[in-house]
């Protein structure tokens, strides 16, 4: 049983529900990201003089942080239409009616992946 406790008033439909629910995710997500970046960038070692090199410090962790995640997921969904395109091509080349003598593109893409 999962008893989510809020202030916002919402009505007992499932529409309401469900909103509350979707930002209870959201923000566990956004406190799962400043957990990790925190942890993994070391991020309370790092000793300034002032608020201001602090916030700054903070935000370019963060931005550093959520260009490389972007990257990342970015890499992954390529490599994976990579992998799909790779496969329907190697489908298609077994088939009789595609017969070239070239080297096949199939090939050629298994380099990028």
């Amino acid at each position: 049983t999962l008893l989510l406790l809020t202030n916002v008033e919402i009505k007992p439909t499932l529409k309401g529900v469900l909103w509350v629910v979707m930002a209870y995710v959201a923000r566990w997500r956004v406190e799962e990201m400043i957990r990790f970046i925190k942890q993994s960038y070391k991020l309370e070692d790092i000793r300034l003089r002032s608020y201001n090199g602090l916030r700054n410090m903070t935000a370019l962790v963060m931005a550093c942080a959520s260009f490389v995640s972007l990257q990342l997921g970015l890499q992954a969904k390529l490599q994976i239409f990579m992998r799909k395109l790779l496969s329907k091509l190697q489908g298609a080349r077994s088939s009789p009616s595609c017969s070239s003598p070239r080297r096949p593109f199939a090939s050629y893409l298994m380099r990028y992946i």
